[in-house]
């Protein structure tokens, strides 16, 4: 998340192509996903931010969509059971 606030272009998508694996992953770890849960508003706010840059590249305007649409959806990650 810090990448993507760098004032490079480069470092912005490199770092976003980065993130948005970790979004888009259906089975995440608990940790990333609370941390994901925990700041998605943050990421959205982010992420919307960024997607400024990508005006004209159709395909990284839909991958930013995309990742927003995830965050945006994204549930409360399970309790963890403290046996496991």
């Amino acid at each position: 998340m810090n990448a993507m606030r760098e004032s490079s272009r480069a470092i912005h998508l490199g770092s976003f192509h980065i993130f948005k694996v970790f979004v888009a992953n259906p089975r995440k770890p608990h940790s990333v996903h609370s941390i994901l849960y925990r700041n998605r508003q943050r990421l959205v706010k982010l992420l919307r931010a960024l997607s400024a840059d990508c005006r004209g590249d159709g395909i990284l305007a839909e991958d930013f969509n995309s990742v927003v649409g995830m965050l945006e959806a994204l549930e409360a990650p399970p309790m963890k059971s403290a046996f496991l």
